[in-house]
């Protein structure tokens, strides 16, 4: 099997409906060494909100993810977003930007540095981001 095809299968797993149902705090309990594993979803790609749009670009670039309904349904609920002017605006949990906040764990440099003090920035983040995710798709805006 090449890696290309391991990846696909892999994104695959992660998109299915019984890893998504991951408790977010799971622990797995082994006797013989009396200790507990940590294995919920804090520590997986799961969709809980506050990883929703970085998971959901990190797996934009996978083909798998483009026949996923999980997924599709996913970025619909981000299309669904756009403003009366054609911007996007999403909620600001998902454009989280936290000092010393590990990125590819928690989605906590979603921000691109706009002035967070100027009314548009969520317009402006929001935005770019969904037409990343729909360029990786090779979506048009209005699919």
């Amino acid at each position: 099997m090449k890696v290309n095809e391991r990846i696909e299968k892999i994104i695959k797993y992660l998109l299915g409906e019984n890893f998504q149902r991951i408790p977010e705090k799971a622990y797995i309990y082994v006797k013989d060494v009396k200790r507990y594993y940590a294995v919920g979803n804090v520590y997986h790609a799961c969709m809980i909100k506050k990883r929703k749009l970085l998971n959901i670009f990190l797996l934009s670039h996978f083909k798998v993810s483009k026949d996923n309904k999980w997924f599709i349904d996913q970025v619909r609920d981000l299309l669904s977003q756009r403003q009366e002017d054609g911007f996007f605006e999403f909620d600001s949990e998902l454009l989280k930007e936290k000092k010393n906040c590990y990125h590819l764990y928690s989605g906590g440099h979603m921000g691109l540095n706009e002035n967070r003090k100027n009314k548009n920035w969520k317009k402006i983040e929001s935005t770019y981001w969904i037409l990343k995710i729909l360029s990786n798709l090779n979506w048009d805006v209005k699919n």
